[in-house]
């Protein structure tokens, strides 16, 4: 009988699988810059027409969360790898309190973002932001339906996949399984933010992270936060489409009526309190743990 890898194991090499994807899924992105008529100009993104950056991008982000991923749960659990997550575990009776417990709590989100913003950054992080952005607006610039679904593919489709197996599959399912649950799913969720090394992003992508793990938490199956991120990713670049504007990380934001972040609030906790005492009972087994 295969025993059970420690949860140092595991977390050392899902981290030393991500360090080797991101490597070779920037020598793939390196290979589509490339334009031998100009060498210079070949090795900006922002000279790339936009097509090839969003290829490349998509097989970047793949190689660095989704092969990963799933080389890991191989690696560890070989032909038991799909049971170690479970990905298309049936979400059991509360797959509609999830939903709304989302939509309700998205408004929080936008008072994180509201928080974020009034931080101060370094100019370094400054510098990155403005890149970063730079980098998106000429992604989520569209000159047809071609663009539109490939955008969706390395916006959306590889996000909603590789990081929720990463993040919300290994890492809050396996490797913090010792910890309460609570405990589990916002250390996922600030590591998960942090990697994005996007600091004026930071605490809403947190907070974002925290709705996914205990959408995750509670709905006993992985496929559903998979849904939500992708819905969420996919969402905002079809917007960008249909609107023909990009809005960075880093552009003032509003916030929300102050009756708006009450409903929010109070919705949010009414719901999670709801879901979290019934999950016991109502839920098949949860994925949290060995």
């Amino acid at each position: 009988m295969q025993t059970q890898p420690s949860r140092q194991q595991l977390a050392i090499f899902t981290l030393g699988a991500m360090i080797v994807g991101f490597i070779i899924g920037n020598l793939f992105f390196g290979l589509i810059s490339l334009d031998f008529s100009d060498v210079e100009a070949g090795l900006d993104p922002l000279e790339l027409s936009g097509q090839r950056l969003r290829i490349g991008l998509f097989i970047s982000h793949f190689l660095t969360f989704a092969v990963p991923g799933f080389v890991v749960l191989y690696y560890f659990f070989r032909n038991r790898w799909w049971d170690a997550v479970n990905p298309l575990a049936f979400p059991g009776n509360n797959l509609s309190w999830v939903i709304l417990f989302t939509l309700v709590a998205i408004p929080l989100v936008g008072v994180s973002m509201w928080i974020n913003l009034k931080i101060p950054l370094p100019d370094w992080a400054i510098q990155t932001e403005d890149e970063t952005a730079a980098l998106l607006e000429k992604v989520l610039n569209f000159n047809g339906l071609p663009d539109l679904a490939t955008a969706l593919l390395a916006v959306a489709v590889a996000a909603g996949v590789g990081e929720e197996l990463i993040f919300r599959g290994i890492l809050q399912g396996r490797v913090f399984a010792e910890f309460n649950h609570h405990v589990a799913i916002w250390l996922s969720a600030a590591i998960f933010s942090l990697i994005h090394l996007e600091l004026a992003g930071f605490l809403p992508r947190m907070l974002l992270g925290g709705i996914l793990g205990y959408v995750f938490h509670w709905s006993g199956s992985l496929l559903v936060p998979i849904l939500i991120h992708l819905a969420f990713n996919g969402l905002q670049v079809i917007a960008a489409y249909v609107s023909g504007e990009f809005t960075p990380d880093t552009a003032p934001v509003e916030l929300p009526d102050w009756y708006i972040i009450a409903i929010s609030l109070i919705g949010t906790l009414a719901i999670g309190y709801f879901l979290e005492t019934r999950r016991v009972n109502e839920l098949p087994p949860s994925p949290d743990g060995y």
